[in-house]
């Protein structure tokens, strides 16, 4: 059987798709479990070295969990915006916190 053009775009735009999924759950996910470790840090400033292992230990949870729900979602172009979304507040409650987590 020889195969058809069709099949091969279709095969080629699914391997695609997929290679974007891999970049957006290593990637993003490693960023988002980067910056749970200041936030959780943050909230809670008197035991700061205490709140700073939790927050090492929840990431490794945190990029588990964000993996399997960028493989489950349907598009990729709404896994981009879940990913950016969560890199934005991440980064914001880090930003705001930060005044707090200092006093």
């Amino acid at each position: 059987m020889k195969p058809s053009i069709s099949q091969f775009n279709d095969q080629q735009g699914y391997r695609f798709r997929v290679l974007l999924r891999i970049l957006l759950a290593s990637l993003g996910g490693f960023c988002i479990a980067n910056l749970t470790v200041p936030v959780v840090g943050l909230m809670f400033p008197e035991q700061l070295a205490l709140a700073v292992y939790a927050g090492l230990q929840l990431s490794f949870v945190v990029w588990l969990v964000f993996i399997l729900v960028i493989f489950s979602i349907k598009s990729v172009f709404h896994g981009f915006c879940l990913t950016l979304g969560c890199i934005a507040g991440l980064g914001l409650l880090a930003v705001l916190l930060k005044p707090w987590g200092t006093l």
